[in-house]
């Protein structure tokens, strides 16, 4: 089959009629990385064809010379903004990429299995000492949920829920936001966040979770410094006519919140949900360290490079990687066949990340998972040579760009393109949309202040990200694929 360049932009998907008109079909639904198979109905002319896939008749255009009759092995490279369908090849290591592909989606559920795996009393019993360390690390901090080392071993089994004392806070704290945002003669902007907070905090009560900064901006806008100080200076000042609906503790909480005219927004919101955080988890608990350790180690131990350790006969070091430990589990259960399952599915996790850094090394790049509980989708690319873009490194005397591609919830996809040059850091931001690019580039100062170094800092902020997952598709297939464009 020859191969082509994908098609530009053309109208989204309009199924056609059912093949069997008897029988009522559902609407064919799509979804990124989606393996497909379809066969080819009739030619209208050399670019047009109807294919059947799934049962249902679907019109579509492609440069590639099809024939009626003929099957096709097909994946979803594309939802907007019209579904675009890649031909797969016979190259199984390809085949096998693309057949993992759609776990880099799933992310999000790593830590729970892992978690789910380490209550499993009898696997962890058979299993070696090394790997039995590394499942219990990793259900604990591994991804992001960083305890202090006097924590106590049982804590595992705990849940990370606030204890009576905190949710009878939480409890007072959304009454008074509550009924701070009842009053008339708030300004809008300071009801509007006591308001917000009101609904997050007394959901926060009736869920028993802890309270979230970037939980808490995935349903309301980050408040100007501004207006929290002076929500906050307009409790202290009503504090005794909410005596009916509060404790002495919760005015003793807002009055220990110190400021500091070089807090940034985003810091005074952490403070202010830091008061509600119980004594006992704040002696158990804590944040990692910026300096950026923790995580590195916790991507060292993930095991992507656990072949070579057994080659090397560092057979200790390979069981105390994640991967390690989950193959172990994979030949240890005995009894317990649905651990043995989900051990298995969570190598297949890292088994992507593997053959992704394989494929990408061949292009001069190097692929990092980011798994941090609160990314969708995350990961982040060194690009060591960059087509197109030799002369712009040649003046700025870089070689190499690093990018990060997230999908946060509320936020959407993200990507945050980062180059030094011999004067500057450059940082482009690009959201899904013109609105979300506005919104961030009003916190252009704040960016600032957060990024420390003396270089000064260059900042852009586009439209345009696309999903971490289409992203890499892009980038593993083929520049020269075969592809179909649906047509409406």
């Amino acid at each position: 089959m020859s191969a082509v360049n994908p098609l530009a932009a053309i109208p989204g998907i309009n199924p056609s009629s059912p093949v069997h008109p008897a029988r009522e079909q559902p609407p064919l639904e799509f979804h990124l990385g989606q393996l497909l198979t379809g066969v080819v109905r009739t030619k209208e002319n050399d670019h047009r064809f109807s294919l059947t896939i799934n049962g249902q008749l679907l019109t579509a255009r492609t440069t590639v010379d099809l024939r009626v009759g003929q099957q096709l092995n097909l994946q979803v490279v594309s939802l907007t903004p019209q579904i675009e369908l890649q031909i797969l090849t016979n190259d199984p290591a390809k085949q096998h990429i693309t057949t993992l592909l759609p776990l880099l989606a799933q992310q999000m559920s790593l830590p729970a299995d892992v978690l789910t795996l380490t209550k499993n009393t009898d696997l962890l019993e058979q299993l070696h000492p090394a790997a039995r360390e590394t499942l219990l690390w990793y259900a604990d901090q591994g991804f992001g949920s960083i305890r202090r080392e006097d924590a106590l071993p049982d804590r595992l089994e705990r849940s990370s829920s606030p204890d009576p004392v905190s949710l009878h806070l939480l409890q007072e704290a959304g009454e008074l936001f509550r009924q701070l945002s009842n009053d008339s003669l708030l300004p809008s902007r300071t009801a509007g966040l006591a308001a917000n907070l009101a609904a997050f905090f007394i959901a926060a009560q009736n869920n028993g979770e802890p309270l979230s900064v970037l939980r808490f901006l995935s349903t309301a806008m980050l408040p100007d410094k501004v207006v929290i100080d002076e929500l906050l200076r307009i409790i202290m000042e009503k504090s005794e006519h909410f005596s009916a609906i509060t404790s002495s503790s919760i005015t003793q909480l807002f009055s220990s919140l110190t400021t500091n005219k070089e807090d940034s927004a985003l810091e005074r919101l952490q403070q202010l949900f830091a008061l509600f955080a119980s004594s006992d988890k704040e002696a158990k608990t804590g944040s990692w360290q910026k300096n950026g350790l923790q995580m590195a180690d916790s991507f060292r131990r993930l095991g992507l490079n656990l072949e070579q350790l057994f080659l090397e006969g560092r057979t200790e070091d390979a069981l105390s990687t994640l991967k390690g430990a989950l193959l172990s589990a994979t030949g240890t259960v005995q009894s317990a066949g649905q651990s043995s399952v989900l051990a298995e599915q969570l190598v297949q996790h890292l088994e992507l990340y593997q053959l992704l850094q394989l494929k990408l090394a061949g292009e001069s790049s190097i692929f990092y998972p980011l798994l941090l509980p609160f990314l969708q989708q995350g990961y982040l690319i060194i690009d060591q040579e960059r087509p197109g873009s030799r002369h712009e490194e040649q003046e700025s005397g870089t070689d190499h760009s690093v990018t990060l591609h997230v999908q946060l919830e509320g936020l959407g996809n993200l990507e945050i393109a980062i180059r030094r040059s011999e004067t500057q850091l450059h940082i482009q931001f690009k959201t899904e949309n013109a609105e979300q690019a506005d919104y961030l580039a009003s916190f252009r100062e704040e960016l600032e202040h957060w990024i420390s170094g003396s270089t000064p800092l260059s900042t852009r902020f586009l439209a345009g990200a696309e999903e971490p997952l289409k992203n890499v598709l892009t980038r593993v297939i083929s520049r020269t694929a075969s592809f179909i464009d649906t047509k409406a």
